[in-house]
């Protein structure tokens, strides 16, 4: 069965509904069917075949789900490729997939690799009425549905491969668990990030609208909040940062989505703040629901907070396993012998290993990391039976539920978005100037990330004036990775701090001064009390200083959650209303 069989069988029940909604124009069920069907005899004609691997570069608009369920429908797998991504990352891709024709449009032609597949770009593409549906290929439970890469240890991203089954059985799990089957959602994750799954094919399985949200609205909190009550949004998927920002402006905002009625947050360790809490009473209709899971499985976990929100605990459990998947935890004393999996001891936290019909196929090319992550499962009785080490260090409580404690190794989350650091270390290395570096996540105050690189310099001259190698570096890593990827700080150091083993000590590093960062742009003083007072806004927001005129909020390290906080500083300092969409 495909995926897609799930949006085709419930099309034939509603045809008259609608679908998908963007920018006011609204696209019925028997519509949506009747563009898949032309955009998939299209790409048949293009020697499209099941178990082919097609990329999407797309914006949001009905291109992106009629592009994306045509794929499904002629049995290939979906590769994203997202746009704001450095031209070489999309190149390694595009080639490492082994892609021959991407769907995108004609804007994104110039951020795409030259060369390696045809581009169909569907705003310039004329798609003929099929006399005929096209039929939908077959596809096994272990056929590819889509393949997602992730930030990899050692240099260059890895491809996950998810087959149709583990995503089928996620669906059908999250239909009997939703609070209410038809439902206004969302879709605001980017395509390259796994949830818009969920989002886009749990919607259009159970009947439900999808709103498509434009990027200037889905970056502005204030104006997403106004978007949530002006089209009666009812279920809402977020990464954690998102929802804090979203409940940070409902604080200040004028009107409530009072049509919620449930929140779902993945991505990243869900943390109750007393924004969060303080929103969630507003909304006594609504639920929040913590889903818990790596790209190698999709969400495995859930768990729905009760009671008063006052009382929600700061960080929630990742709950308990959906159906047809189970948890075992790995005695950690014996993680570094592969062929000894014992569990922990009763009571005891462990690296969570994830089984059952939940697991992606392993990684695209890579079948020694495959081998190394995705080991035999000894506890069941299915021949063939897979295991995926999470990485993740977990206790379960007395109530069944799981508890994320921390990870054991150098993977991070940024914005909700999985970070090797290692990959980051490895794309530094690779510079000639760089003779050693360390890159690390500390938190702030506030419980976010940064990313932090030491660099021991190939010529320790540089260390009296780091500024300019600073600036070099950056713009290196811009080239290679994604802007989340790229650290915030940069340290310079005569050498590593090491352990008696000879490897890093990331213990003794030093802790970052809150300095400016060497910006291209060179340090210009404020020049009248209201850019003084200003400058101090942003020195307190961004925790660096000092802060001139000319610096990019972004640059030094700023994000909406602290846009939010600038923009409520503002107001209590000049008691002016500065719209969030004026410091984009």
């Amino acid at each position: 069965m495909s995926v897609y069989n799930l949006v085709e069988l419930q099309a034939s029940k509603t045809p008259d509904s609608v679908a998908v909604s963007f920018k006011g124009l609204d696209l019925t069920y028997s519509e949506l069917v009747s563009e898949v069907d032309k955009l998939a005899s299209l790409l048949q004609t293009l020697n499209v075949q099941p178990g082919d691997t097609v990329g999407l570069c797309v914006e949001r608009s009905f291109d992106l789900i009629i592009g994306m369920l045509s794929i499904l429908k002629v049995g290939a797998a979906y590769l994203p490729l997202d746009s704001s991504y450095p031209q070489d990352r999309l190149q390694f891709m595009v080639q490492d997939a082994g892609i021959k024709i991407a769907l995108t449009q004609t804007d994104l032609l110039a951020v795409l690799p030259k060369s390696g597949c045809q581009y169909v770009c569907l705003d310039q593409t004329e798609l003929r009425p099929t006399s005929a549906s096209v039929q939908t290929a077959m596809a096994d439970n272990d056929a590819p549905a889509y393949v997602i890469y992730t930030s990899g240890s050692t240099g260059q991203p890895k491809g996950v491969i998810m087959p149709h089954g583990p995503l089928i059985n996620l669906i059908n799990w999250q239909i009997s668990q939703l609070k209410k089957t038809v439902a206004n959602t969302l879709q605001f994750t980017p395509i390259s990030f796994d949830v818009s799954f969920q989002e886009i094919v749990l919607t259009l399985a159970t009947g439900s609208t999808l709103f498509l949200v434009d990027d200037t609205v889905r970056r502005n909190s204030e104006a997403l909040l106004q978007y949530l009550s002006d089209c009666k949004i009812e279920r809402l998927f977020l990464p954690f940062v998102a929802l804090q920002n979203l409940a940070e402006v409902a604080a200040q905002a004028p009107q409530l989505p009072i049509y919620l009625t449930e929140v779902i947050t993945a991505g990243e360790q869900l943390k109750v703040t007393r924004s969060v809490a303080k929103w969630f009473s507003t909304l006594p209709n609504c639920s929040l629901c913590n889903q818990y899971g790596p790209s190698e499985s999709h969400v495995v976990s859930a768990y729905t907070l009760a009671g008063e929100p006052k009382d929600w605990p700061h960080l929630p459990p990742i709950g308990q396993p959906i159906s047809n998947a189970q948890f075992y935890l790995l005695d950690q004393s014996r993680r570094r012998r592969e062929d000894d999996i014992q569990l922990a001891a009763a009571g005891q936290p462990g690296e969570l290993a994830i089984g059952g019909a939940v697991l992606a196929n392993g990684y695209l090319n890579r079948s020694e990391l495959t081998n190394a992550r995705f080991i035999p499962d000894p506890f069941s009785q299915i021949p063939g039976a897979k295991l995926y080490r999470t990485g993740d260090l977990v206790e379960c409580l007395a109530d069944g539920n799981y508890r994320f404690i921390e990870r054991i190794d150098h993977q991070v989350k940024i914005r909700g978005i999985r970070v090797e650091l290692g990959e980051i270390e490895a794309q530094l290395g690779r510079h000639p100037e760089v003779k050693d570096v360390a890159v690390t996540a500390p938190e702030d105050q506030d419980g976010r990330k940064r990313l932090v690189a030491y660099v021991v310099p190939s010529e320790l001259d540089v260390l009296s004036g780091g500024h300019d190698l600073e600036i070099r570096l950056r713009d290196f890593l811009q080239q290679q990775l994604p802007s989340h990827m790229v650290p915030n700080l940069f340290v310079f150091m005569g050498t590593m701090p090491l352990t008696p083993s000879g490897k890093v000590d990331r213990r003794s590093l030093p802790r970052p001064a809150s300095e400016r960062p060497s910006l291209a742009n060179e340090f210009v003083e404020p020049r009248n009390l209201l850019e003084v007072k200003l400058a101090e806004i942003w020195s307190k927001t961004l925790d660096i200083s000092p802060v001139g005129i000319e610096d990019n909020f972004f640059e030094m390290g700023g994000d909406s959650l602290r846009a939010i906080q600038l923009v409520h500083q503002v107001k209590d300092e000049f008691d002016v209303e500065l719209p969030m969409v004026s410091l984009f």
